[in-house]
């Protein structure tokens, strides 16, 4: 589907990634500082994350108040290394 992509339930490398959702969405930047990929509300286990180009984006929303992912971003802790800030 795309290359160098993760799926629901792999494990998080702390960065900014493209979100590709299936059929319902563009793709969208996000800040992910869970432990582990979540499932889409809409698309289930169909979404797919791939690194964006980019280190740190302030403009790039995280993906745990994604209204796509607030119920299975809910049950994911986040990463030990994420900051109180985040």
């Amino acid at each position: 589907m795309y290359r160098n992509a993760n799926k629901p339930g792999d494990r998080v490398t702390r960065g900014v990634y493209w979100v590709h959702h299936y059929q319902h969405r563009l793709a969208h930047l996000a800040r992910v500082a869970l432990e582990h990929f979540p499932t889409c509300a809409r698309c289930g286990d169909k979404v797919r994350f791939s690194p964006a180009e980019v280190t740190v984006d302030e403009h790039a929303p995280f993906l745990r108040f994604d209204p796509d992912f607030l119920d299975s971003a809910v049950e994911i802790p986040l990463r030990k290394d994420v900051g109180a800030s985040e």
